[in-house]
C-alpha cells in the first residue's frame, strides 16, 4: 500500500474544489450585485411613486382648488345678478317707511306715487293773481304768487329718499305778470309831509279822522282849484264834529277855547306843507293868531269855513290825489300822481 490515507483527495478533487468554491464566490458577489442593484431600483421605483403619489395629490388638491373658486364665483355671479334683479325691480319701489308730506309711500311703485303727488298738488297749486289798480283810490293792490307742483323732481326726491325718511313736495313760485312795481312810475309820489299830534285828546282825534274821510282820495285835475273849505263842508255837530280845542280870533286878541271842529285846523296845514314842498301854486293861506304845536308860527294853514280858507291850484299836467295817513303820533299828507289816467275832469 502506498502512504496514502484514507482521507487523502486527490489532486483533481481539489481543483474541482477549488473552482466549485471560486464560483460560488462568484455567484454570491453577482447575486450581492444583483440584490444591491435590485434594492437601489426598488428604492427608487418607491420613491417615484411616492412623488407620483405626492403630486397626483397635489394635483387633485389643485383641482378642488380650482373647483371650489369656480363655485364661488359662479355663487358670487348668481348673487350679482339677484342683486341687479333686486335692484332693477326695487328702482320702481320707494324705500320702506318714507313720508310725502304726512302720506306713507313706502313700497310703492312709480305709477302708484305719481297720483298721490298729483292729488297732493290740486291742493297746493294756484294761480297767480296780477296785481290791481284801482281807478276811485288810485291805490296799487299787490298781486299774489302762484304755486305749482315739480312733479318730476319730487317723484325724484320720493324714489330716491333713504328708508325711513320724510320729504316734502317741490313747490316752485309763480310770479304773477303784473307786479306792484309795474305801478311804480305810473303812480308816482310828488311830495309828502308829516305833522306830530300833541294833543291827542279824543275828541280832537275824531275831528281830524272826519274830516279826512270827506276828502280822502280826491282828485284835483290840472288846473283845478283846491278848496279845503269846499271839499271838507262846515264842520258842525250836524256833520258830526264835536268840541275840541280851537284858536278864536277877537278884537281883544285871539283865544284858545273849546269849540266845534276844533284840531282840523292840523289837516289844513299838514295838507299845505305837502302842497308847498310839491311847489304847487297857493292862492289862498291863513296863519294862526296864536302859537300851535304842530307846525312853526306864520308857517300854517288856519281855516274857518266861511271866513278862512285854504286853497292851491293843481299846475300840473297830471291830474292828482291827496292821500292820508295817522296814528298815534304824527299825520302824514302824500300828494300823488297819476300816469295812467291822463284825461282831465
Amino acid at each position: 500500500m502506498d502512504n496514502k490515507t484514507k482521507t487523502d483527495i486527490p489532486l483533481s478533487h481539489k481543483y474541482i474544489f477549488k473552482y466549485m468554491f471560486r464560483g460560488m464566490f462568484i455567484y454570491i458577489i453577482l447575486a450581492l450585485i444583483v440584490y444591491i442593484f435590485a434594492s437601489c431600483s426598488l428604492g427608487n421605483n418607491k420613491k417615484e411613486e411616492e412623488q407620483r403619489q405626492g403630486l397626483q395629490q397635489e394635483a387633485e388638491i389643485a383641482e378642488q382648488q380650482r373647483m371650489e373658486m369656480e363655485r364661488a364665483l359662479q355663487q358670487k355671479e348668481e348673487k350679482e345678478k339677484e342683486k341687479e334683479k333686486e335692484k332693477r325691480e326695487n328702482k320702481n319701489k320707494v324705500k320702506d317707511n318714507v313720508i310725502l308730506d304726512g302720506t306713507k309711500v313706502g313700497g310703492l311703485e312709480k305709477e302708484e306715487v305719481l297720483k298721490i303727488i298729483k292729488e297732493k298738488a290740486s291742493k297746493v297749486e294756484k294761480e297767480p293773481v296780477n296785481a290791481q289798480y284801482n281807478p276811485d283810490t288810485w291805490d296799487v293792490i299787490p298781486g299774489k304768487m302762484g304755486a305749482k307742483v315739480d312733479m318730476e323732481k319730487t317723484l325724484k326726491v320720493v324714489m330716491d329718499a333713504e328708508e325711513g325718511k320724510e320729504v316734502k313736495l317741490v313747490v316752485k313760485e309763480i310770479s304773477p305778470e303784473i307786479t306792484k312795481d309795474s305801478f311804480k312810475d305810473k303812480i308816482a309820489v310828488i311830495s309828502v309831509y308829516s305833522t306830530p299830534i300833541v294833543d291827542k285828546s279824543p275828541n280832537r282825534i275824531h275831528n281830524i279822522e272826519l274830516a279826512i274821510s270827506k276828502i280822502k282820495n280826491k282828485i284835483i285835475y290840472p288846473n283845478e282849484e283846491f278848496s279845503f273849505n269846499d271839499a271838507v263842508g262846515n264842520r258842525t255837530a250836524e256833520e258830526g264834529y264835536k268840541e275840541a280845542i280851537i284858536i278864536r280870533r277877537t278884537k281883544n286878541g285871539s283865544v284858545k277855547e273849546k269849540g266845534i271842529g276844533g284840531g282840523v285846523c292840523q289837516l289844513s296845514t299838514t295838507i299845505y306843507k305837502a302842497v308847498q314842498a310839491g311847489g304847487f301854486k297857493v292862492t289862498e293861506r291863513h296863519d294862526h293868531s296864536d302859537d300851535i304845536t304842530y307846525a312853526e308860527t306864520g308857517d300854517d294853514a288856519a281855516v274857518s269855513f266861511g271866513y278862512l280858507d285854504f286853497r292851491f291850484i293843481n299846475d300840473r299836467n297830471l291830474p292828482i290825489m291827496l292821500k292820508f295817513s295817522m296814528d298815534d303820533e304824527v299825520l302824514t299828507v302824500t300828494i300823488v300822481e297819476n300816469r295812467i289816467d291822463q284825461g282831465n275832469g
